[in-house]
């Protein structure tokens, strides 16, 4: 009896990672500035530089920009240190190489400083850092008998399943000017972040269009030496190329 059988390509995912973890840096406050006082507020926004698929482990590299504030000795307006900390994160899995793709997103869970000394602070930021892994594979289904003249019957059930055939991935760079409400008031902004919210996404004629905002979150120095915070919606329309790319129904009969 031979068994007649179906390829359907997909992509496959071989990792899937989430891990927290710290990284630590001391700083020196600068000459021109005052002696330190007491930590007022930390602030981490990370920046990815790196994320390459090699043999079998993905290396994760960037830097998160600290922003720290404190209060003088002999008072006055709060002095801000940006300090930067750099971080590299290795996630190992088989069936990783160069061809694989992969998606990575960094946050900070959690930022802090505490005094060592009237000039020296150590910082500290936690990451969560996420990364999922595809890569191409195929899978053989059977779908029936290559000869039935000896009294078989194939009985079949319906099952539909969605799998993905393809996995592509895009990087875009969003320039917008901000309109800020009694923006003379404010001299300094900082700690901006970023959330992304999609709100439509679809395939059109070869290509992916998305459409979202992106809410900014922003701390305001004023022209007094108070600070605010700072929210505001840029929208956004981006189209790809997505050539080969396409949503379509398969349903597969018979057995695995």
């Amino acid at each position: 009896m031979d068994l007649t059988k179906s390829s359907v390509a997909l992509s496959r995912l071989i990792l899937d990672a989430w891990n927290n973890y710290e990284e630590t840096t001391d700083a020196i406050v600068p000459d021109t500035f005052p002696d330190i006082a007491r930590i007022a507020a930390v602030y981490g926004s990370p920046q990815l530089k790196d994320d390459a698929p090699q043999s079998g482990r993905v290396l994760i590299s960037g830097a998160v920009r600290m922003t720290v504030l404190y209060v003088p000795e002999g008072g006055g307006a709060l002095r801000r240190l940006d300090i930067p900390i750099s971080f590299a994160h290795i996630e190992e899995a088989a069936g990783i190489n160069e061809d694989s793709r992969l998606f990575v997103t960094c946050r900070v869970v959690a930022a802090d400083a505490h005094v060592m000394n009237s000039r020296k602070l150590s910082a500290t930021a936690t990451l969560s850092i996420c990364c999922r892994v595809f890569a191409p594979d195929t899978a053989q289904l059977t779908d029936g008998f290559a000869e039935t003249d000896n009294g078989l019957e194939l009985l079949t059930t319906t099952h539909t399943v969605t799998v993905p055939s393809s996995v592509l991935r895009r990087e875009f760079t969003l320039m917008e000017d901000v309109n800020l409400p009694d923006h003379e008031r404010f001299r300094e902004m900082f700690a901006p972040r970023a959330e992304m919210r999609l709100s439509d996404c679809r395939l059109m004629n070869g290509k992916a269009v998305l459409k979202g905002d992106v809410a900014l979150h922003m701390l305001a120095m004023t022209t007094d030496d108070t600070l605010e915070n700072i929210d505001c919606v840029v929208p956004f329309t981006q189209i790809f190329e997505a050539e080969g790319l396409r949503t379509k129904s398969w349903t597969p009969k018979g057995g695995n």
